[in-house]
């Protein structure tokens, strides 16, 4: 086409200006692109839903994964996992890895494994391998995410890892819950629990619920037996603790005190993971 027939092609189907910067643009042998005009103009990645996961996510699975493939464990559709604080495949699998790597180094045979706050089974699926895992209990306060694991893991590994709601209110996450923290009692007997995990529960926890799970984890827990918990450690400056559920912070001494006050002694102060404060505890 002639530069010509080019120009009027633009200007009548994109008027004038448009021509004139594509007619210019083609003569100097540049491509410039034009909002409206070229198919492959850049857009800004689409606005991202907020709104709570509901039932209906509970029944899908990622779609970019590849879809379902026999004796593979699917992905949570990208809803679920936005709401865990993974904006993309790449960061649910980073998280994952990393609490799945910690936490291998304190498993032992035949071990009975419970988080606290499963999700949508993020650091779980990472241990659905691991042959000292000969049980895994999981629960979280958001049923879809319940709901998801037991269909999905239950599918596979349902033999080993099993996941309970625990109807605990939440003005984020459960407002019409009938339990609270105090009240709410973890799915596992006394003493029957080798090793607990919290990743990103006390993030979300004001003081007393917290000082409600850690006496919790203690009770569910062997003597001896460990757990491994992460929170925020940047409270305003001169508290002790500020934040809501969204986010919560405690000053460091503060958080490590309610984990001694219920029974636990600091086996290792691992530091930051993924944007939080990682502590290792053993119940004596």
């Amino acid at each position: 086409m002639s530069d010509f027939a080019h120009f009027r092609r633009v200007a009548k189907e994109h008027g004038l200006a448009a021509a004139l910067i594509k007619t210019l643009a083609r003569a100097s042998r540049k491509r410039v692109l034009i909002e409206g005009l070229d198919e492959d103009f850049p857009r800004p990645p689409p606005r991202r839903d907020l709104s709570m996961p509901t039932q209906d996510d509970a029944k899908l699975w990622h779609l970019g994964y590849g879809g379902r493939w026999k004796h593979v464990l699917p992905l949570p559709n990208e809803q679920m996992m936005l709401h865990i604080g993974a904006a993309s495949v790449d960061n649910f699998f980073f998280v994952a890895d990393a609490w799945a790597q910690l936490l291998t180094r304190y498993v032992g045979p035949g071990s009975h494994v419970v988080d606290v706050g499963c999700g949508c089974g993020r650091t779980a699926r990472m241990l659905v391998n691991n042959p000292h895992v000969m049980r895994f209990t999981g629960f979280d306060v958001f049923a879809p995410y319940v709901d998801w694991c037991n269909r999905f893991f239950g599918e596979i590994h349902g033999d080993r890892f099993r996941f309970h709601h625990l109807d605990v209110r939440t003005e984020r996450y459960n407002p019409a819950g009938t339990l609270t923290c105090e009240t709410a009692r973890f799915p596992a007997a006394d003493g029957d629990v080798d090793l607990i995990y919290a990743a990103s529960l006390f993030t979300h926890l004001y003081p007393d619920d917290a000082r409600a799970y850690v006496r919790e984890m203690h009770r569910v827990l062997k003597v001896g037996g460990l757990a491994m918990v992460s929170f925020h450690d940047r409270p305003l400056a001169g508290e002790r603790f500020s934040g809501t559920e969204h986010r919560a912070d405690y000053e460091t001494a503060y958080f490590a005190g309610l984990l001694t006050e219920a029974g636990f002694d600091m086996v290792e102060d691992i530091g930051d993971v993924c944007g939080q404060h990682t502590l290792v505890l053993r119940k004596v």
